[in-house]
């Protein structure tokens, strides 16, 4: 007797578990259009004229190591295509007399993408692409010179153009 009420018991659950999951399938099912129109509605609410629409980009002029040869995009450094630029002084401006991009002595801010996993000498080829340092010992010197050996992280970084290395090396490692 008692093995035959554990029998009814279970069955039950069971009924009253599969009951659940049949009434959410059919909500779901009923609701399914507006379920997926739901994010354009939100858009479209949303929508700013082009001209009121804010970025947060920083403008990267492109800059292209002539002595490297590679001029594929690979998703780091500049976030503009490769080249160089008219304004742009391709020695590297702003670890040499801290002066940016040509010679007004404008500053200009770089967004500098650093994969996670990068190491020391990809991060120093990074930075040499947009014109932060010249050649990787410059780098490796304002790293040990700021004590950041280990300490390079990965992620988004704004730097201006008019950066010092140890500035440089400091804005990576915050």
């Amino acid at each position: 007797m008692k093995k035959l009420k554990d029998i009814f018991y279970d069955l039950n659950d069971i009924m009253v578990a599969l009951i659940i999951v049949a009434v959410a399938a059919l909500t779901i099912v009923s609701n399914i259009d507006s379920i997926l129109n739901y994010p354009a509605s939100i858009a479209a609410e949303i929508q700013l004229p082009e001209e009121e629409v804010p970025t947060n980009y920083a403008d990267n002029p492109p800059v292209n190591d002539p002595s490297s040869g590679d001029t594929a995009d690979d998703g780091q450094g500049t976030t503009t295509g490769a080249g160089i630029d008219d304004d742009q002084d391709a020695t590297g401006g702003g670890t040499s007399g801290n002066e940016g991009p040509g010679t007004t002595g404008e500053v200009v801010d770089y967004s500098v993408y650093i994969n996670s996993g990068s190491t020391g000498d990809q991060i120093a080829d990074i930075l040499i692409g947009v014109g932060l340092f010249q050649d990787r010992q410059q780098f490796r010197n304002a790293v040990a010179a700021v004590g950041a050996e280990g300490r390079l992280k990965a992620g988004n970084f704004i730097i201006p153009s008019d950066a010092t290395p140890a500035e440089v090396i400091s804005i990576i490692t915050n």
